[in-house]
């Protein structure tokens, strides 16, 4: 092992001992934000902070210029800015990658690139042929994104390709890629699939390998930086990519709603459960238009401070381990912590414009609701009774809105990423009595000819379980 490969493996080994006593926060901000970022720890009560991408390239390992406009020295202030408010900044890399606007991914390094295997042509081919055909051979069946052919010293991608008989068809091939030129090639050219993954990187052989790692090395030491979560690149034969363990806040979209509080609280649960640490990514994008982003915050200082307080019997974590149970944590005041087991319910549609159900609570309880509106049009006067009191709602609810309605009493109006748009008064109180009820909804709705849909879920909750911060 020579120099640079020993300072990376105790860098990474370190790395990994952090991690697994920690919780972080994983982003993709910018230089500009980074006092922002430093906020949001510090609520958070998070002593480390991971950029996803701090890298332009992988293999000399350039920072991304919105990070670091002065390269090193940007990195290494953010890093002692960082350290003087007791925060651990630390990056994202892979450490056996090179991407395709590297200077590595060039003419001279291209025989010096990891292979996943050997092919043949089956018949010469000129310089301007966009088909032609390979022997067949189990390496083509490997998966491959790029799909890059090194045919003696050029470089070639096919689009598609397909069996007959004894030949691989190849076609819409790109002749002469990436800075190589294409000429004829005779059926003993020496041919390669070149080895590539799902995030469009390659990777170098045992020949390039130490220059690469060496550079990754120099951008470490130079910044200062102490704390690297890396995933080296799989096999060739491998069918997935790395694992990653972090939690990934989502924004709605056309396709996925936005992820609730609901989700990443069940992270935490399980976090604190299995003694693991967990990390919770959540992009520049999401940080300015996550609704929840402070209660999010809140919850991972709070869960933090649980688990720091050691205060957690190995019931109490059998319980939160449990898959089939539900998680909630809330202040009391600094030193003081309710933890509930809560329970949500399936998904209620309505039939406008009154509907009934017979909804079940394990426990006598007041209950939250989520009223969702999706489609067109918009509903409002929403009423629900139970058998021990009606609540109302005198509001309009329009489609692509979130009516949350919490335990403290209080009621909002959101968009689909939690931003609260209205605050809402309810009239009256209800609860639940501890078994079956009959539960009634009614609203009016606009317009009448085009129905939006309405959906609805309660949560309900024991008795909390109280902790207090140990005295010192």
């Amino acid at each position: 092992m020579n120099r640079f490969e020993l300072i990376l493996f105790l860098m990474l080994f370190s790395a990994i001992g952090m991690a697994q006593t920690g919780t972080y926060i994983v982003s993709d901000f910018h230089e500009k934000d980074f006092e922002t970022m430093m906020e949001v720890c510090r609520k958070a009560e998070v002593g480390y902070l991971l950029h996803s991408e701090p890298f332009s390239t992988f293999g000399h390992y350039k920072w991304n210029p919105d990070l670091a406009p002065k390269g090193d020295a940007s990195m290494a202030s953010m890093v002692q800015q960082a350290d003087a408010l007791g925060i651990r900044l630390g990056i994202f890399a892979q450490t056996d990658a090179i991407s395709l606007n590297d200077r590595f991914f060039a003419p001279p390094y291209y025989k010096m690139l990891r292979r996943q295997g050997r092919a043949a042509l089956f018949y010469d081919i000129d310089a301007e042929q966009r088909e032609f055909a390979l022997r067949r051979t189990p390496v083509m069946d490997a998966p491959s994104t790029l799909n890059l052919l090194l045919i003696d010293d050029e470089l070639a991608v096919y689009g598609t390709m397909e069996p007959f008989q004894e030949m691989l068809l190849l076609h819409r091939c790109g002749r002469g890629e990436y800075q190589t030129q294409a000429v004829g090639h005779h059926t003993t050219a020496e041919v390669y699939k070149l080895w590539d993954s799902p995030e469009r990187f390659v990777a170098p052989d045992g020949s390039l390998k130490d220059s690469v790692q060496s550079y990754l090395t120099r951008r470490i030491e130079a910044a200062g930086i102490s704390y690297v979560m890396y995933s080296p690149m799989p096999d060739a034969t491998a069918a997935t990519t790395p694992h990653r363990p972090w939690h990934r806040v989502s924004l709605a979209a056309k396709r996925q709603s936005c992820t609730s509080i609901e989700e990443l609280e069940r992270v935490m649960v399980e976090a604190v459960g299995n003694d693991t640490d967990y990390g919770i990514f959540i992009d520049r994008h999401a940080l300015s238009h996550y609704g929840r982003l402070d209660e999010l915050l809140r919850l991972m200082r709070d869960w933090g401070r649980l688990r720091r307080w050691d205060c957690l019997t190995e019931s109490h974590k059998e319980a939160l381990r449990d898959p089939y149970s539900e998680w909630h944590l809330e202040p009391a005041d600094d030193t003081t912590y309710h933890l509930y087991q809560q329970y949500s319910s399936r998904r209620y549609f309505c039939d406008f414009e009154h509907d009934q159900w017979e909804w079940n609570s394990p426990c006598a309880s007041r209950f939250a609701l989520r009223i969702a509106v999706q489609g067109e049009g918009a509903v409002s006067e929403l009423c629900l009774k139970t058998p021990n009191g009606e609540l109302r709602f005198p509001c309009k609810l329009q489609a692509g809105q979130f009516l949350l309605y919490g335990f403290d009493g209080k009621a909002y109006i959101t968009d689909l990423n939690y931003n609260t748009l209205e605050e809402v008064y309810p009239q009256g109180v209800s609860f639940l009595p501890e078994g079956r009820s009959e539960v009634s909804f009614s609203c009016e709705v606009h317009p009448q000819k085009r129905s939006p849909e309405v959906q609805l879920r309660y949560v309900v909750r024991e008795k909390p379980e109280v902790f207090y911060a140990p005295h010192h």
